[in-house]
């Protein structure tokens, strides 16, 4: 988790800025390998009631692939 210790530089995967409006949304972004967590504002540069509320587990969105064209990919 970001925000504990033992997270260090060498694990952020990326860093964009994006805009972000209030509500549920999704993000897709193309790293090299997978995040295990994505942040909004994770240095908190900005002022917030609750930055512990800004980390989420990343989960992958894409639909299990079977059959004939799950063998090519």
């Amino acid at each position: 988790h970001p925000g504990q210790n033992g997270f260090g530089r060498e694990d952020v995967v990326s860093v964009q800025r994006m805009p972000i409006r209030s509500g549920e949304q999704q993000v897709r972004l193309v790293t090299r390998r997978k995040p295990v967590y994505a942040a909004i504002d994770p240095y908190i540069g900005f002022i917030d009631r609750n930055s512990a509320d800004n980390v989420t587990a990343v989960t992958d969105a894409r639909p299990a692939r079977s059959g004939a064209g799950a063998a090519r990919r």
